[in-house]
Parts: C-alpha cells; structure tokens; sequence
C-alpha cells in the first residue's frame, strides 16, 4: 500500500503532464 505522500507526488506528476499537453 502507497503513502499519502506517494500518491500525492504521482497525482502532481500527471497533472503536470496534462498542463503540458493543455499548453
């Protein structure tokens, strides 16, 4: 099972991601 802390890091990831791709 992940941290609280892990998965806020891999949901900042993506929604970095996605604002690349939105740019």
């Amino acid at each position: 099972m992940r941290t609280m802390q892990e998965l806020l890091i891999l949901k900042l990831k993506r929604d970095a991601q996605i604002n690349q791709l939105g740019m």
